[in-house]
């Protein structure tokens, strides 16, 4: 087991610059810092950054969908609208891990603040292999793996079921594992081992190499804990949720 997360975590290593993200959070500092602060509070400054942004160059860095005055983002099977005049995150189409919360619209701003437009690596790296991870190493295993495991770990084809309800692609990891975008670029993989009666059940949570380009590693944390309670939401127990108007479709930069 060991040895297959191994092989899926190393060919990211040699591709992080030696300079990389070694104060990620620090890029938080401008909009009120990581979402961990008073949640109003940072909401309000990072919607009163965006009126700065344009929403062409926004829309070309974080594959958001370019509108007149703004852009229209995906988020876990949701469609928002984001108004750059007005700073106003605002819900078109539900999806089963769609959410409508400050939490939520927070996390949407600083991924259209904050992304880098980095390429996708293709390569998958476990979150504490970026630079400075370590210290959230913690929250993150508690926020995500744990209740990934607890969910799935004893029914690991529920797993599968359930990403493809959130428009994700199952990828050849352990016993499951599916591929979320969790916003337009920024995919991460979510695996489980079954275990049996002399190994527990297991999990991991990957993320592609340029993550950290997208996010902070504070946000991270979170994106990734929202992601496993909408495939928790979406599993086939949870009663379905029915797609409402809006949203359609665009041409990504």
């Amino acid at each position: 087991m060991q040895r297959s997360l191994r092989r899926v975590f190393g060919p990211c290593r040699d591709e992080f610059p030696a300079d990389a993200m070694t104060d990620p959070s620090a890029r938080l500092a401008p909009f009120g810092g990581s979402l961990a602060a008073s949640r109003l509070d940072v909401f309000e400054r990072a919607r009163t950054a965006l009126l700065a942004l344009s929403p062409d160059e926004t829309a070309s860095r974080t594959g958001a969908c370019l509108r007149p005055g703004g852009v229209t983002v995906d988020f876990l099977g949701g469609t928002y609208d984001v108004d750059f005049a007005r700073g106003v995150v605002r819900h078109l189409l539900s999806g089963p891990g769609a959410a409508d919360d400050l939490t939520v619209n927070t996390l949407i701003l600083h991924y259209l603040l904050l992304a880098d437009g980095s390429p996708l690596s293709g390569c998958n790296a476990s979150y504490r292999e970026f630079p400075g991870a370590q210290i959230y190493y913690g929250p993150f295993l508690a926020r995500t793996v744990t209740p990934l495991v607890g969910a799935f770990g004893a029914r690991s084809h529920v797993l599968l079921q359930a990403g493809e309800r959130l428009g994700g692609r199952p990828v050849p990891l352990g016993d499951a594992a599916v591929v979320l975008d969790v916003f337009p670029r920024l995919p991460m993989t979510f695996v489980v081992w079954s275990g049996d009666d002399e190994v527990p059940a297991s999990g991991s949570v990957l993320f592609d190499g340029s993550a950290a380009g997208y996010l902070p590693l504070e946000d991270l944390v979170i994106a990734a804990s929202l992601a496993v309670a909408a495939l928790r939401r979406a599993a086939p127990e949870a009663p379905p949720t029915a797609p409402t108007g809006g949203g359609g479709p665009c041409t990504r930069h």
